[in-house]
């Protein structure tokens, strides 16, 4: 693996990988400076998922390269039609370049009224815990329903045991001895990791001689790398559904 390439591809996406809004008790309006830093973070994830450079990037999408370092720096907020040429340069739709509050009560409130009026009706339903949305079936929520069959498909695929690999990959590919000893007792510890991970193993019942701050840290460090892994491959649901309705 050349490990350059893979850790822009798979390790630069975290939870706030694309300027989505975080959980803050300060209710201020988002200014207009911090939108434009959003916007342009937002920019930045997309490119090296595209495993493009800044020159490339900016060459495709028709501007000079100092423009594209402004947009992705925050100092500048692209109008209009350079939007719509980074959405096409990116392969994304341009709701990709916009984050969506679904942090506070007032944007979740007003996603599931957008989700109501597309799909004429919606129903919140509370059962043993969990809070699900019921549609009703009609030609709106047909699509709707075969695009969330196939993402979970497509998700399901990924599972502890890509996280693992990809973790360990990270200290294996290093020319130092001591990175690699970790990555290979990473593999070699495999089961303690997915105990873990599925709530089977907690510190009163790990391995004896085992350190439970080190398994506990590293689990973690496993779920985050599952975790962007399932976003590479929502981000390659999204760029094919691009590129197909591009072609129509």
């Amino acid at each position: 693996m050349y490990w350059a390439t893979a850790s822009d591809r798979d390790f630069t996406l975290s939870r706030d990988e694309f300027g989505n809004y975080s959980h803050t008790e300060d209710k201020a309006l988002v200014s207009f400076q911090e939108q434009k830093k959003i916007l342009g973070e937002r920019i930045k994830r997309l490119r090296l998922y595209r495993e493009m450079t800044q020159e490339k990037a900016a060459e495709k999408t028709g501007i000079n390269t100092t423009l594209w370092r402004h947009y992705e720096y925050g100092l500048k907020m692209p109008r209009q039609e350079n939007l719509e040429k980074i959405a096409q340069t990116l392969d994304v739709p341009m709701q990709m370049l916009f984050p969506i509050d679904t942090c506070t009560p007032e944007g979740i409130a007003t996603l599931l009224l957008n989700m109501q009026m597309q799909f004429g009706s919606m129903e919140i339903i509370e059962a043993d815990g969990s809070i699900s949305l019921k549609f009703p079936q009609n030609e709106f929520t047909e699509k709707a329903t075969d695009t969330l069959k196939t993402v979970k498909d497509r998700l399901d695929k990924i599972t502890w045991d890509d996280g693992i690999d990809v973790t360990a990959e990270r200290f294996l590919c290093s020319r130092y001895t001591v990175p690699k000893e970790i990555g290979a007792e990473i593999k070699e510890k495999r089961e303690i990791w997915k105990a873990i991970l599925d709530g089977h193993m907690d510190e009163n019942s790990m391995p004896e001689g085992e350190d439970w701050t080190y398994l506990k840290e590293t689990a973690d460090t496993i779920m985050q790398a599952t975790y962007r892994l399932k976003n590479v491959v929502l981000l390659d649901y999204i760029t094919e559904i691009n590129e197909e309705s591009g072609k129509k």
